[in-house]
């Protein structure tokens, strides 16, 4: 279903992106915010299509972001007040534990 409705509403708008920076990128200044952008554009879309390719793909990585965040908020002072064997315990648990449930 999902890769139904991004073959029919998403591949016409990624081609009508790629046209966009494959014709604006000779008229942007490199080191202009524009031309920054589309020059990492360019260097990225070979890649932007394979959301097409398979209906499972996500478009985003937001579960991943999710899943990490309530460690990444208080990452400095979680390993300023921990001693070091601990730290290596909270590591085995997020990936042993956490980072299985975001691959289903």
């Amino acid at each position: 279903m999902r890769y139904k409705i991004r073959a029919e509403k998403l591949a016409p708008l990624l081609d009508e992106f790629i046209d966009y920076v494959e014709r604006e990128i000779p008229n942007a200044l490199p080191r202009s915010p524009l031309g920054k952008a589309l020059d990492y554009a360019k260097k990225h879309l070979p890649g932007l299509k394979n959301v097409l390719l398979d209906g499972s793909l996500e478009i985003d990585n937001n579960a991943a972001e999710r899943a990490i965040k309530p460690f990444v908020i208080g990452r400095k002072n979680f390993c300023l007040q921990i001693q070091q064997k601990v730290q290596h315990l909270v590591l085995l648990y997020i990936v042993l534990l956490k980072l299985p449930r975001l691959t289903i």
